[in-house]
This record gives structure tokens, C-alpha cells and sequence, in this order.
């Protein structure tokens, strides 16, 4: 497996555990919808710390991990939103300020990146809390959950 592919799949799973964080504060969901949404995750959540055998000490290292990222997306995301509304706003405006523009995009940019760093931290500190057998099955859980969500896209 090359290393984008492993890469991409230890996204994917930081993305289970940071999702409902995401959806949580996303300004076009919520709701039942938002509601039905976390506890579909919530469910595959447990599916996997089922699947992968954890101990205790695991499940909640893993679970204040999830608390602390998402805090951290959270505040992030709320951001970014900000951030993006300003940028709109000002590519609206009759008589733009290009330097502005230019320096909300850089502002962005800077968001996204310290966005991608902390879903990193998380995704190594899920590295450290997991065995190397159990990284090894969560991250082929994640691949074929890929391979699905994939396949279910083209139809």
C-alpha cells in the first residue's frame, strides 16, 4: 500500500471521530437530522471499539482524544465560517479591496492549515493509544469503508 493510500485511510479515520464535531456546527444541518446523524456515527464508533477489542484505559483515552479535538474543530470551523462569510462579502462590495481579499484568503489558507495539523494530532495520537494490531484492523475497517462510501457515490 503506498504511503497517499495510508494516508488518505488515517484521514478517513480521524474524520469518523471528528465528524459529528464538523456536522455538529455546520449552519445548514441540524435539528433530528443533525441528531440522527451523530448517533449513526456514534453507533459505527462503537462498532469499531467493539471490533478492535479495546481495554478500557483505551476507550476513554480514545473518547477525551474525540472531546479535545473536538473543541479544537470546533473552534477552527467556526473560523473558517467567519472568515469565508468576510471574504464573500468583501468580493461583493462595488468597490472591492483586492489587497483585503487577498489578505482573508491568506487567512484562510492559514485556518485550513492549522485545520489539516490538528486532525494530524489527533490522528496521531490515536497512533500512540491504539496497538499496532489494532491500527493495523482500524485502518483496513477505514479502507473498506472508503471503498463503499466510494462505490455508493457512483450510483
Amino acid at each position: 500500500m503506498n504511503n497517499i493510500k495510508i494516508v488518505a485511510l488515517i484521514i478517513m479515520g480521524a474524520l469518523v471521530f471528528s465528524a459529528p464535531a464538523l456536522y455538529a456546527y455546520s449552519p445548514d444541518r441540524g435539528g433530528q437530522h443533525g441528531k440522527d446523524f451523530e448517533s449513526r456515527i456514534d453507533k459505527r464508533e462503537k462498532e469499531i471499539f467493539r471490533d478492535l477489542n479495546l481495554t478500557a484505559e483505551q476507550k476513554k483515552a480514545l473518547e477525551d482524544n474525540k472531546n479535545k479535538n473536538r473543541i479544537e474543530m470546533k473552534s477552527s470551523f467556526e473560523a473558517k465560517r467567519a472568515k469565508e462569510r468576510q471574504l464573500r462579502e468583501e468580493l461583493q462590495k462595488v468597490d472591492m479591496d483586492i489587497k483585503k481579499v487577498n489578505e482573508i484568503n491568506n487567512e484562510l489558507k492559514m485556518l485550513h492549515a492549522k485545520m489539516a495539523d490538528q486532525r494530524l494530532a489527533g490522528i496521531l495520537e490515536v497512533r500512540k493509544i491504539l496497538t499496532p494490531e489494532q491500527f493495523k484492523k482500524f485502518n483496513e475497517k477505514m479502507e473498506k469503508r472508503i471503498m463503499w462510501e466510494h462505490k455508493n457515490k457512483e450510483k
